[in-house]
C-alpha cells in the first residue's frame, strides 16, 4: 500500500496536471478570441498538441495512478 505522502503527491500531481490542461485550454480560447486573424493550421497545431497531452495523462492514469488508489482503497477496506 502506498504511503500517505505517496498518495498525496499522486493527487497533488493529478491536480497540476488537470490545472496546467485547463490553463492551456483557456490559452487557445482567448488567443483565437483576441486574434480572428488565426490561421487553421495555428489552430491545429494547438488542438493536436492538447489532445496528445490529455491522451498522455489520462493513459498515465489508467497505467499507474488509478490502479495504485484502486489497491489502496481495497486494502483500506479490508482492515
Amino acid at each position: 500500500m502506498p504511503s500517505d505522502g505517496r498518495a498525496r503527491a499522486l493527487s497533488r500531481e493529478l491536480i497540476d496536471v488537470h490545472n496546467w490542461l485547463r490553463d492551456e485550454l483557456r490559452r487557445v480560447t482567448d488567443e483565437l478570441d483576441h486574434y480572428p486573424g488565426t490561421h487553421p493550421t495555428d489552430l491545429r497545431a494547438h488542438c493536436l498538441a492538447f489532445c496528445t497531452a490529455l491522451t498522455d495523462h489520462h493513459t498515465s492514469e489508467d497505467d499507474t495512478a488509478f490502479p495504485l488508489w484502486h489497491n489502496a482503497f481495497q486494502s483500506s477496506h479490508r482492515s
